[in-house]
């Protein structure tokens, strides 16, 4: 309930009783016709329960607002909770009171609430309730029909339709599809006919059509559905929960009529998804199994395309010569074995039908040594060379309670790699061109080379970059070509590339950790990087410089547990590890849960989190436009947030300097504590940023406020970590005389009650700010 709304709702029982019923009548001004009324009324309803009175306490002039106030909470409980037994408690007083137009719409409502209840008995299989309440829905509907049959008036016209709609629907459960579509049209005729073509005549339609499509009317189902279609785009109300079920049905429809209409399915449904998500929220069950939907069509229109594209290979295999075809037919035949999955994480020998010693020649041609040569029978070559482009993806949620980001990270089951976190990553192992004959190799090298060598090589020039870039992996820039000089002044020699495939993240995050990213529609997917560098990993395909490497976040959205993970191919540990629980030891030394992590993901983590915090920012302050109804968002950057404070400041002339809030704008603004977005400090941080977020887009915002509000925010920073910066922090770079001073002069600044909080003791105060939020005041 609005904060606004309560006290007004309370306020009306101290008051005399007329007053009260007669306030809270007009107060609670639900239209169950008028999606309108929904939102703004759903929060009331609690509130109303607690302090209406019984009907035998009013007296004469109280009660037909009493009456009045029932029959909205009836239907209030019929159309939006779906609460029949609820609602048929309130519609039953409003019934021995109202008269009139209300009356009859009372008696709409309490059969209305019979059908729903039948259709709860029917799941129950209680057959002396299916009876009993089919009955009672029936004579219901039928009374309004040949009561008010002879009146031509709208809302006359509006309460038969709405009866004739009930009678189709009690119809329906007693198994008379016939005569429910019957009455349908009975309940659409008379509306189309006075032109009383609104909301309710739109999802009366919309079951109609759907009784079309039992009917295997296809050709009416069809025309129903298109003029729905012209109705509801007309509308253009992205807060209409109605229109969301119509393109629901639509897509149903469509799905089951031809694979050809598949692609205009799954348009439909994503337009009921974005729908429901502003009315109903991504975690409603409707929302859900729309989103169920819309996996389960691109699954089908997938396998669809995968179908189409065979049958066509076939139909040309067989216009080419005979020789040709062999060779096409054999390469399909392979293609069909391994599914359309590409190859990723081991290398594949592949039985070939040739002469052996011509086989034993190809083997001498490529240098194959060690454990990587082939076996004793050379007949078997491997096909796919390692080679490849790396990929590696970390999905994250937030915790839905605590606000606590989560990451999911891995060990493999290699003995050096069991104390050390890594990407669930892999690399996509490419075919060479002409494989049959000689493979892409210097023949004076060996293909296998040193990848001890390669390892100390590369870690070297990423230490070079971090140092250039003042020790934050955020601010690091890697070229291949940097990678390249480090190789060659350290004398390691690397084989030629050919490389001509691209690997899927996703597919080794389901075999390493089990963990189908698939199954979270609303997911956000964030390229962290895209560089053709040494791999996603000292394992896979490194020291390749003209690797593409591929490192992905996947933001899995607002949880209220973690997703289910465990160890899969090839690895020995999955974990989620909260962010705020790793710890930097030092610019190239990571920990969590007394494991390292790989240095080759430090960036794309630091990278990964600082673009997630834009995005949960950006979520933060969406809201829906007054005046377009479009979604916009206020914030796309922390910039923006510290742009936004600066400019209020300046607006009411309020002066920071001197307060803890000017370390907090540094901070949000990237010049974080120990430079790094994992942490209890930096958690603190984001949920800071979010909770200011909150406070500049509500009505609490007020000049003579800013100060209180911003500093306890502040100091919710503080008390949300017990970590010291200055204490924890190990540099790898001594500070200069020039930061140094820089920090005395942070701390004069302060008095003994005003110093910096813990969370921002090592940011230097002598970073300007832009405007009159810095000045002294």
């Amino acid at each position: 309930m609005h904060s606004s709304q309560k006290p007004i709702i309370s306020e009306q029982v101290n008051q005399p009783t007329s007053l009260s019923i007669q306030k809270l009548n007009d107060l609670f001004n639900f239209d169950w016709n008028d999606h309108r009324t929904f939102e703004s009324n759903k929060t009331k309803v609690a509130e109303l329960e607690k302090i209406l009175p019984s009907l035998d306490t009013l007296n004469e002039g109280d009660k037909y607002a009493f009456g009045q106030l029932c029959l909205k909470l009836g239907t209030f409980y019929s159309h939006i909770q779906r609460a029949p037994a609820l609602a048929l408690e309130k519609l039953l007083i409003a019934e021995a009171i109202l008269t009139g137009n209300e009356l009859a719409w009372t008696k709409n409502h309490i059969a209305f609430s019979f059908q729903q209840m039948l259709v709860m008995n029917k799941k129950e299989k209680n057959a002396e309730e299916i009876g009993k309440n089919m009955a009672s829905a029936m004579e219901g509907s039928k009374f309004i029909i040949e009561n008010f049959s002879m009146i031509e008036k709208g809302e006359a016209i509006k309460i038969i339709a709405f009866a004739y709609c009930v009678k189709a629907l009690v119809e329906y459960e007693a198994g008379h599809l016939s005569a429910a579509v019957k009455s349908y049209r009975s309940a659409l005729d008379l509306y189309e006919k006075y032109s009383l073509l609104d909301d309710q005549y739109a999802r009366a339609k919309n079951r109609y059509a759907q009784f079309l499509v039992e009917q295997k009317n296809d050709h009416e189902a069809f025309r129903a559905f298109k003029e729905l279609e012209i109705y509801w785009s007309s509308k253009h109300d992205q807060c209409n929960p109605y229109p969301a079920r119509f393109y629901a049905s639509y897509a149903a429809y469509l799905s089951v009529t031809s694979s050809d209409n598949l692609m205009l399915a799954l348009e439909k449904y994503k337009k009921a998804y974005d729908i429901l998500r502003m009315t109903d929220g991504e975690q409603s069950q409707i929302a859900k199994e729309i989103g169920q939907k819309i996996l389960d069509t691109q699954t089908t229109i997938n396998k669809h395309a995968f179908d189409a594209a065979l049958g066509g290979v076939v139909q040309q295999l067989t216009t080419l010569p005979f020789n040709a075809r062999e060779v096409f037919i054999e390469s399909f035949a392979t293609l069909l074995l391994r599914g359309f999955v590409p190859m990723s994480g081991m290398t594949v020998q592949q039985h070939i039908s040739a002469d052996s010693l011509q086989l034993e020649q190809l083997n001498t041609l490529t240098n194959k040594k060690d454990g990587y040569q082939n076996g004793t029978d050379a007949r078997y070559v491997y096909q796919f060379a390692r080679e490849a482009t790396s990929g590696g993806v970390v999905p994250v949620f937030r915790n839905k309670v605590t606000g606590e980001l989560y990451m999911a990270l891995i060990c493999n089951k290699r003995t050096l790699n069991l104390d050390m976190y890594n990407w669930s990553a892999g690399y996509t192992e490419a075919p060479l061109p002409s494989w049959r004959g000689k493979l892409h190799s210097a023949t004076e090298r060996d293909i296998y080379y040193n990848r001890a060598n390669i390892k100390e090589s590369a870690t070297n020039t990423m230490k070079k970059a971090l140092e250039a870039a003042d020790g934050d992996w955020s601010k690091v820039s890697y070229d291949h070509k940097q990678f390249e000089a480090g190789f060659q002044a350290d004398g390691v020699l690397l084989p030629t590339i050919d490389i001509n495939s691209l690997h899927t993240a996703s597919r080794e995050c389901l075999e390493e950790m089990n963990l189908d990213l698939a199954q979270f529609p609303q997911r956000q997917t964030f390229l962290i990087s895209h560089d053709n560098t040494v791999g996603i990993s000292q394992g896979d395909a490194p020291g390749q410089t003209s690797n593409r490497s591929h490192q992905y976040m996947v933001y899995l959205g607002e949880l209220d547990k973690p997703p289910v993970i465990q160890p899969g191919d090839d690895v020995a540990i999955a974990d989620w590890i909260r962010v705020s629980s790793i710890q930097r030891n030092n610019a190239m030394d990571y920990t969590a849960h007394g494991k390292s992590l790989c240095i080759y993901m430090l960036r794309g983590i630091e990278l990964g989190l600082q673009t997630l915090w834009h995005f949960l920012l950006q979520q933060a302050s969406t809201q829906v436009s007054r005046y377009s109804g479009k979604a916009i968002t206020r914030f796309s950057s922390p910039d923006n947030v510290v742009a936004e404070i600066e400019h209020y400041c300046d607006k009411h002339n309020i002066h920071l300097a001197g307060t803890k809030i000017v370390y907090f704008l540094r901070s949000i603004s990237g010049e974080l504590p120990s430079k790094t977005y994992t942490g209890q400090p930096a958690q603190a941080i984001l949920n800071g940023l979010l909770e200011t977020v909150t406070y500049l887009m509500s009505p609490r915002l007020q000049p003579e406020s800013f100060l209180k509000e911003m500093n306890k925010i502040v100091s919710s920073i503080d008390r949300a970590t017990s970590l010291n910066m200055a204490q924890t922090v190990i540099n790898d770079v001594q500070p200069s005389q020039e930061k140094q001073a820089s920090a005395l002069v942070a701390a004069s600044m302060f008095t003994a009650s005003e110093q910096p909080s813990p969370v921002f003791s090592d940011v230097p105060a002598s970073a300007p700010m832009k405007n009159r939020c810095t000045s002294t005041g």
